[in-house]
C-alpha cells in the first residue's frame, strides 16, 4: 500500500533525532570526563526513548498488520457478496425467459392431446409431465431465493425426503456408511418438497466431501417446540472463521450452502454449522406444518 507523504515525514523526523542523539552521545563521550553528568543524562534520555519506542513501534506494526489483513477480509466479502448478487439478478432473469416458453409448452401440450387423443396414453407422455413439472418448481425456487420472502403454504415429509437423498447419495458415495437414529414416522415440515431436497442434498454433499474414506455420516430428525430438527454430522472441522457466506470449493461454484441458508430462512427456518470433538454437525432447522 502507498505511505503518505505526512508519515514519511514524521519518520525521517524521527530518525534524524535519533541520529542526532546519538551524535551528541559520541561527542560527550570523546570529550571526556568533564562532561561525564552530560553522559549520564543522554544515555537516559536514549534508553527513555529507544526503549518505549520500540515496544510502540511494535504495536503500531502488528495493529497495522491486523487492519490490513481485517480490510482485505472485508474486501474479499465485499466482492463475494456482489457477484452473489449479479449472480442472483442473472439467476432471475435466466427464470423469467425459462418460465414464459414453459408455459407455452405446456399449453401447446395439452392442446396436441386434446387433438391426438393417443398422445394421452403414450409411455412418454407422463415423463414429460415430470420434467415440465421439475422445470417449473426450479424456476420458482429461484423466483424464491430472489425475493427473500417467507416460501408459500407448500409442505414436505422430511423423513421421506431425507430417506430419498441418503438412497442417491449411497449410489455415489459407496465408501462412506449413512446411520441414523430412530426417525418419527412422518416429519411435514412447512416448506416445498424441492425446497427440502435441495437443501439436504447440499448438506449431505458437504458431509460426504468432507468424510473421509469408510467414515461414517449420522442423521438425525428431532422436534423442539415447533420446529424440526435435522442433524448431519460427519468426522472433520471446521475451518478458522468459517460461516455460511465463504464457501470455497476445488469445484463447483461453492454456494451450497448459501442457497440452503437462504431456501431455509425463506421457509421460516435456518441452518446452522459447529465443530466439537473432531465432529462437524449441519443443523437444519425448518417449522413443523400447523394441520
Amino acid at each position: 500500500m502507498p505511505i503518505p507523504i505526512k508519515s514519511w515525514l514524521y519518520g525521517i523526523g524521527g530518525g534524524m533525532i535519533g541520529c542526532a542523539l546519538f551524535a551528541a552521545d559520541t561527542v560527550v563521550e570523546h570529550l571526556g570526563a568533564a562532561y561525564g553528568h552530560h553522559h549520564i543524562w543522554l544515555e537516559l534520555l536514549e534508553f527513555s526513548l529507544i526503549g518505549p519506542g520500540l515496544g510502540a513501534l511494535c504495536l503500531l506494526l502488528t495493529e497495522r498488520m491486523s487492519v490490513l489483513k481485517e480490510a482485505t477480509k472485508l474486501q474479499r466479502e465485499n466482492e463475494q457478496e456482489r457477484r452473489f448478487q449479479i449472480l442472483g439478478r442473472m439467476a432471475a432473469s435466466v427464470a423469467h425467459e425459462v418460465r414464459n416458453p414453459l408455459h407455452s409448452l405446456r399449453l401447446v401440450i395439452d392442446e396436441l392431446r386434446v387433438e391426438k387423443s393417443d398422445l394421452r396414453s403414450h409411455p412418454l407422455s407422463a415423463h414429460i409431465d415430470n420434467c415440465i413439472e421439475r422445470i417449473d418448481k426450479a424456476v420458482e425456487l429461484v423466483y424464491q431465493l430472489a425475493r427473500h420472502k417467507i416460501d408459500d403454504d407448500s409442505s414436505g415429509d422430511l423423513v421421506a425426503t431425507l430417506r430419498e437423498a441418503t438412497t442417491m447419495m449411497r449410489l455415489s458415495a459407496v465408501k462412506h456408511r449413512f446411520e441414523s437414529g430412530p426417525f418419527p414416522e412422518r416429519a411435514l415440515a412447512r416448506a416445498a418438497p424441492a425446497a427440502q431436497r435441495i437443501m439436504l442434498d447440499n448438506l449431505l454433499r458437504n458431509a460426504v466431501e468432507a468424510t473421509p474414506n469408510g467414515g461414517v455420516i449420522f442423521l438425525t430428525i428431532e422436534v423442539n417446540n415447533s420446529h424440526w430438527i435435522i442433524q448431519i454430522s460427519n468426522p472433520g472441522s471446521l475451518p478458522e472463521n468459517s460461516n455460511l457466506a465463504s464457501t470455497t470449493k476445488d469445484s463447483g461454484l461453492g454456494l451450497g450452502l448459501l442457497i440452503t441458508r437462504q431456501l431455509a430462512e425463506n421457509a421460516g427456518g435456518n441452518v446452522t454449522l459447529h465443530s466439537s470433538h473432531g465432529v462437524v454437525t449441519a443443523v437444519l432447522t425448518l417449522p413443523i406444518l400447523m394441520q
